[in-house]
């Protein structure tokens, strides 16, 4: 399954579901995700709570991963925007960008 057929599919479910979500709402749900992440990442940096080995560390960062990618999802859905293709295009400058692509553009050496 590509990340549209996700993007769609996700979509779908949640209709099917009755769940509604507002743009903001989903915004939030990404900073929430994004607290996770952060919060897995300190405890495994404080060697306390459940990220204390690298296992449950793992599975939490990806979990906080993967939750905001759905928001993100969602949130393009919204738009009318198709994530997979804002990601490939975003990549692609940042790769230019890295490579002095964004230097270029700016004009400096």
């Amino acid at each position: 399954m590509t990340l549209t057929e996700l993007q769609f599919a996700i979509k779908k479910n949640m209709e099917e579901n009755g769940i509604k979500q507002t743009p903001v709402l989903m915004a939030l749900g990404v900073c929430e995700e994004a607290g996770e992440m952060c919060h897995a990442i300190l405890k495994h940096e404080q060697r306390i709570g459940i990220c204390r080995d690298e296992i449950s560390y793992r599975q939490k960062l990806m979990d906080a991963i993967g939750d905001t990618a759905i928001y993100l999802m969602q949130l393009c859905h919204e738009m009318g925007w198709d994530f997979e293709t804002i990601i490939q295009d975003v990549g692609i400058m940042v790769l230019a960008r890295n490579a002095g692509g964004y230097k270029k553009i700016r004009g400096e050496k």
